[in-house]
């Protein structure tokens, strides 16, 4: 099968948007490449705030994909018009599912976070050492791959707790790794969702890959409210009650604000919240919605421009 590949060069606030505009069109089919230089520390490596990032999306041949060339080509112009520069030029080709596979795995390596997590991608070979927690991972066009910033804070402050948690919700999946980091963790229930019907595919195919299928349960759905995707599978609604010792999230900040009074229902009083993905300049936005709906911070962390945040359910 051929693919519809659009390709654009983005900086990092540029590429939000781009990155929900692709995902819409390519109905989950996204790549973001995020360059990596070291940190200073052994086996890790960050994303500079002022580094190009270049986004992929792709749309199948059997599908519209003349409608989505039309659409996406129309909106870059409307977001080059805001001025959010640097944003490159459109690119728009052909290519074949083993070429972008091959072009998208030349990216990732083995990077280690924080204390002991060791992130693997499924087609390297690692030695395992004393003490380490290896998640083998192959994110396909989820996210969720270990090399972002927010999803490195959200390990470092999982591997801190000082108890694991017994039952986790993990909103907003993703390829699973932070469900799976849990259930590493010593979890002994994980619900890991996402809404998007390619991320619950990857999720559950890293979830077998990694033996803990027992411990995690991939479904496609979102809580306390229904929502519509563009795809043809639209995912269910579940309105957990006061059942998770520990909620993640690790999306962006406007989508952490309109969950936080589901995410309060469904953390029990006592339990832990870890919400990351938010942009230091959006933090209020988290935070204020996080509060009202009865959570209090307890722990903040940041790198670069993101901030991840720990906070606990009062009574």
């Amino acid at each position: 099968m051929r693919w519809r590949e659009f390709r654009i060069k983005a900086s990092a606030e540029a590429a939000e948007a781009v990155t929900g505009l692709f995902r819409r069109w390519g109905k989950g089919n996204i790549l973001v490449e995020h360059p990596l230089v070291p940190t200073g520390d052994a086996d890790e490596y960050d994303t500079p705030p002022d580094a190009i990032r270049t986004i992929h999306t792709f749309v199948s041949e059997d599908a519209d994909w003349q409608q989505a060339e039309r659409e996406i080509t129309h909106a870059i112009d409307i977001l080059r018009a805001f001025d959010l520069a640097p944003l490159g030029q459109l690119d728009v080709e052909w290519t074949s599912e083993k070429d972008w596979e091959v072009a998208w795995r030349k990216q990732y390596q083995t990077i280690r976070v924080g204390l002991h997590w060791v992130i693997k991608p499924s087609w390297l070979d690692y030695t395992e050492q004393p003490n380490d927690l290896v998640i083998t991972l192959d994110p396909g066009l989820a996210f969720g791959t270990g090399l972002h910033p927010s999803t490195q804070l959200c390990l470092q402050l999982l591997e801190a707790l000082p108890t694991p948690p017994q039952t986790v919700l993990d909103l907003g999946t993703g390829s699973g790794i932070l469900a799976i980091a849990a259930a590493h963790r010593g979890a002994a229930q994980v619900l890991a969702i996402d809404i998007d019907a390619v991320a619950v595919r990857t999720a559950k195919e890293n979830v077998a890959e990694n033996g803990v299928a027992e411990t995690v349960t991939v479904r496609h759905a979102t809580i306390g409210v229904s929502a519509v995707t563009s795809g043809n599978e639209n995912p269910i609604c579940i309105k957990p009650s006061l059942q998770f010792d520990l909620a993640m999230v690790n999306i962006v900040a406007r989508v952490i604000a309109e969950h936080a009074d589901h995410l309060g229902n469904t953390v029990r009083p006592g339990g832990t919240l870890i919400a990351s993905g938010i942009l230091a300049e959006r933090e209020t936005v988290a935070v204020d919605a996080l509060t009202k709906a009865g959570f209090t911070m307890t722990a903040r962390h940041s790198r670069r421009d993101w901030i991840a945040l720990q906070f606990k359910r009062e009574n």
